[in-house]
C-alpha cells in the first residue's frame, strides 16, 4: 500500500504534448524538454496533495492489470527507473512521452503535458508515476520551470487529467510485472464516460480485464446506451428492457455474461446489435461488482425520442405504466400512481 503523504520525490521531468491540429498537424508530437525540474517544498507539498486526492477516490482509480511488457512498451522503460543516471532518466523519459504522443496519435485528443515522476517510498521501494495534465486555455504555459508545472497542476483544468502509478512490491532479476502493481486514476471516469483507452492501453499498456468494478460499470451502460438506439421510437418495449437489465445487475447471480444476458432480455431481431456493441468489447463472462452503480442504481432514465428524459426512483418503478393512445400511436400515456 502507498502512503502518497509520505512518498519522496526525487525526480521530475516535463514534457509538452502537442495535439493533432486538422489540416495543419497530422498526428501528435512531443516538444521534449533536456532536464529535469528543480523541485522545491511548495511543489512537493503540491504534487503530493494531488496524488492523495486522485489515489484516494476509490470510484476514480483502480488497480489494474499490466498487459504489454514488451520491449519498448511503457513497462519495460520504467521498471528499472530508480537505478539509471539522470542522464539516461532524461532520455527514457522522453521515450516514454513519445508513446504517449503515439497512443494519440491523429485522433482529436487535447494535448497538455507528460510528466514522469520518481519516487520512493519510506522502505526504499521505488514508485513510479506518469501523469498528463491539460493546462487551462487561459493560462500562459511557457517552458518545464517549477513555476510552470506549479501553474500547470493548480490550473482549473486540472478536474480533468489523467495518471498512472507503477508500484515495485517486490525484488527480481529481472524486473518483471509481477514485481509491480499498477494504479490509473482517470478523472473523467464518472456515469457515462469510459476509461481513456488510449491512455490506459495504447500508452501504459494496462488491462481492465481483471477488474470487475470497471467491466460490471461499462456492461450496464453499453446496454443502456444501445436499448435507447434499438427502442428509439418503443418507449414501453425500452422501459421493459431497462427494468430486466436493473433486476439482472440487482440478483444475487456472481458473475455476468452478456451474452447470455441479451438472449433473455432482447427480443431475437434486435440482438445482433447488442452483440455488436456489447458482447464483442467484453470478456465473455466476468464477476459482477457494482459498487461504481450503486448512485446510478438508484434511479433510471426512460427516453421519449431525442428530447425528453424521465428520470424514475427504482423503488417507484412499479407505481408507473407507459402505453400509447390507441387514437396515435406516437402519443405516449403515462400512469403514475401516487
Amino acid at each position: 500500500m502507498i502512503y502518497y503523504s509520505e512518498l519522496l520525490i526525487q525526480r521530475v521531468i516535463m514534457h509538452r504534448i502537442c495535439s493533432k491540429v486538422s489540416g495543419l498537424i497530422d498526428s501528435a508530437s512531443v516538444n521534449p524538454s533536456d532536464s529535469m525540474i528543480e523541485l522545491n517544498d511548495n511543489l512537493k507539498r503540491i504534487l503530493q496533495d494531488r496524488l492523495i486526492t486522485s489515489f484516494g477516490n476509490q470510484s476514480k482509480s483502480f488497480e489494474l492489470s499490466i498487459a504489454n511488457t514488451a520491449e519498448g512498451s511503457c513497462f519495460s522503460l520504467i521498471k528499472d527507473l530508480h537505478a539509471v543516471d539522470d542522464t539516461t532518466f532524461i532520455a527514457l523519459s522522453k521515450d516514454i512521452a513519445e508513446l504517449l504522443a503515439s497512443a494519440q496519435g491523429n485522433k482529436q485528443i487535447p494535448g497538455g503535458y507528460f510528466l514522469l515522476l520518481d519516487c520512493v517510498q519510506r522502505d526504499g521501494s521505488p514508485v513510479y508515476i506518469c501523469l498528463k495534465a491539460e493546462a487551462h486555455s487561459a493560462l500562459s504555459v511557457t517552458g518545464n520551470s517549477a513555476q510552470a508545472l506549479e501553474n500547470i497542476i493548480l490550473s482549473p483544468a486540472q478536474k480533468m487529467y489523467k495518471a498512472a502509478v507503477f508500484e515495485q512490491i517486490s525484488s527480481g532479476t529481472p524486473l518483471d510485472s509481477n514485481n509491480f502493481k499498477a494504479y490509473l486514476f482517470d478523472s473523467q471516469f464518472n456515469s457515462g464516460t469510459k476509461l481513456a483507452e488510449y491512455f490506459y492501453k495504447d500508452f501504459l499498456g494496462l488491462t481492465i480485464s481483471d477488474n470487475a468494478r470497471i467491466l460490471t460499470k461499462q456492461f450496464y451502460e453499453l446496454m443502456n446506451a444501445t436499448i435507447d438506439v434499438a427502442y428509439l421510437t418503443d418507449v414501453e418495449k425500452s422501459y421493459d428492457c431497462k427494468d430486466s437489465l436493473h433486476t439482472v445487475i440487482n440478483n444475487h447471480e456472481a458473475t455476468i455474461n452478456p451474452s447470455a444476458i441479451i438472449s433473455e432480455i432482447i427480443e431475437l431481431d434486435k440482438r445482433d446489435l447488442f452483440i455488436r456493441k456489447v458482447v464483442n468489447v467484453l470478456p465473455s463472462s466476468f464477476p459482477k461488482d457494482t459498487n461504481l452503480l450503486q448512485n446510478v442504481l438508484r434511479s433510471q432514465y426512460l427516453r421519449f425520442g431525442d428530447s425528453i428524459r424521465l428520470s424514475v426512483r427504482n423503488d417507484g418503478l412499479n407505481n408507473i405504466s407507459i402505453s400509447s393512445d390507441p387514437e396515435n400511436p406516437n402519443v405516449k400515456i403515462i400512469r403514475i400512481t401516487t
